[in-house]
């Protein structure tokens, strides 16, 4: 599948155990990257938690979480395939 998801916020992936294995960060503190672990991964299932996050689970079991941490601007978007935002 395809589509873009870019996130201005905080986030965090957790893999299928619900353990946090990548999340916001500076680039300079990061030791590595886990969040290709989504590439091309479908969409099974969505979730809301009001008012402060939703999140997405993934065919391989791993979940992002989104976080609305700004009073002033969109935390992130999501586009299907084919939606040019």
């Amino acid at each position: 599948p395809t589509g873009s998801i870019s996130v201005d916020g905080r986030w965090e992936l957790r893999n299928p155990d619900g353990h946090v294995m990548d999340e916001t960060m500076k680039n300079q503190n990061r030791v590595t990257y886990r969040i290709h672990q989504l590439l091309g991964q479908p969409v099974r299932e969505t979730f809301v938690n009001p008012p402060k996050s939703f999140g997405l689970r993934f065919e391989n079991g791993c979940v992002l979480e989104i976080f609305d941490d700004s009073d002033q601007y969109e935390s992130c978007q999501i586009a299907p395939a084919g939606v040019v935002i």
